[in-house]
């Protein structure tokens, strides 16, 4: 079993209506991102009707996965000493990842909101808050991981990115880099280059996870790949390519073995559903493996999802076509959710799946 650590902003992921939020969204406007101080984020969330909360983060929700599947995992990052933190430390114990966050007694734990249109042209309203304070990650992280995953949200900042480098280096772990966002994937390309150079020859080299906007932002393939071991590109409803040394070495389609995989999940809902509960009225009979307009409920932290599938497949060895279809098929399931989550028949079906080589 691999000692998984990753290093990320933990935030409270907040979904709202955006029907049930006029004016918030008039405010922002639809299909925007907005990044706001901490102090404006106080004001706005008591406002939200019919909103949802849950822990979130790119790294929480990968590790999560991982955690479910019996992975000793560890989450490092920022959160404030208010109630929202201790929140979050009691989710993380609750997911099975273990608590290695930093306390930031001057900011409040990070929140992102995301007020839902349905359209899909989301808006979305972030405040890092206590996630900004991070700096050096080796201070509370566990000593000899096998893999560090850090979140490309980070890569901007010189601390955060400098020491999850030589944390990983320094243990010989495998560094994980999700590229995040075209925005900032770049400078997580450039973590990915200066983990390659510090490693050398005989070490071992990145995994990438991307969608093909990320990818294409960070200097498309060839230039991951000339630092990279292994780069996936996330390809969304088209499913996943994966390359080494600049070669496609496995394309798996989101179509089938997600559709197979959501409606035995649906099976597996509908037989512990509550009296008189419809089998269609769970999530997972919604899900399908994420097909179609109505089967979506969010799609947020699905690429997380398949990260932590993937590697789940990567740790017991599997090809990298394996690794493509069971990540697709856990990325497919978790749209039946809020923050990417799989449920626990969900789970169940995943596990399955992993250990059936099929």
């Amino acid at each position: 079993m691999a000692r998984i650590v990753g290093i990320g902003n933990p935030l409270w992921d907040v979904f709202a209506p955006a029907s049930s939020n006029a004016e918030v969204v008039a405010r922002f406007g639809r299909g925007s991102v907005n990044h706001l101080a901490a102090r404006e984020m106080k004001e706005i969330l008591p406002r939200l009707t019919e909103a949802r909360r849950v822990a979130g983060g790119g790294a929480r929700n990968t590790l999560a996965v991982l955690a479910a599947l019996g992975q000793e995992t560890y989450l490092g990052g920022a959160v404030g000493d208010d109630e929202r933190g201790i929140g979050y430390r009691r989710a993380l114990s609750e997911a099975g990842i273990a608590d290695c966050l930093a306390s930031a007694p001057r900011e409040p734990t990070g929140t992102c909101v995301t007020l839902m249109h349905d359209t899909g042209e989301n808006t979305v309203i972030v405040s890092p808050g206590a996630a900004l304070e991070l700096e050096d990650v080796s201070a509370a992280a566990p000593r000899e991981p096998g893999v560090v995953i850090f979140e490309g949200f980070l890569a901007p900042r010189a601390g955060p990115a400098t020491s999850s480098v030589e944390y990983a280096v320094h243990a010989g772990a495998t560094l994980v880099v999700d590229l995040g966002h075209p925005g900032v994937a770049p400078a997580a390309a450039a973590v990915v280059e200066a983990a390659a150079r510090r490693t050398g020859s005989g070490g071992a080299r990145p995994i990438v996870f991307g969608t093909e906007a990320e990818v294409a932002a960070a200097g498309g393939i060839v230039r991951l790949s000339a630092s990279a071991g292994v780069v996936v590109e996330k390809r969304g409803e088209r499913g996943a390519a994966v390359y080494r040394g600049g070669v496609e070495t496995a394309l798996a389609s989101a179509v089938g073995d997600a559709d197979a995989g959501g409606a035995r999940a649906a099976a597996a809902d509908a037989g512990t559903a509550a009296p008189g509960a419809a089998a269609g009225s769970s999530p997972a009979a919604a899900s399908a493996g994420g097909r179609g307009a109505d089967a979506v409920v969010d799609s947020t932290g699905a690429g997380d999802v398949f990260a932590g599938a993937f590697l789940a497949a990567w740790l017991r060895g599997m090809s990298d076509e394996r690794a493509c279809e069971l990540a697709n098929l856990a990325a497919g399931m978790s749209l039946s959710s809020y923050g990417g989550r799989l449920t626990a028949d969900q789970l169940r079906v995943f596990m399955d799946e992993l250990m059936s080589g099929w």
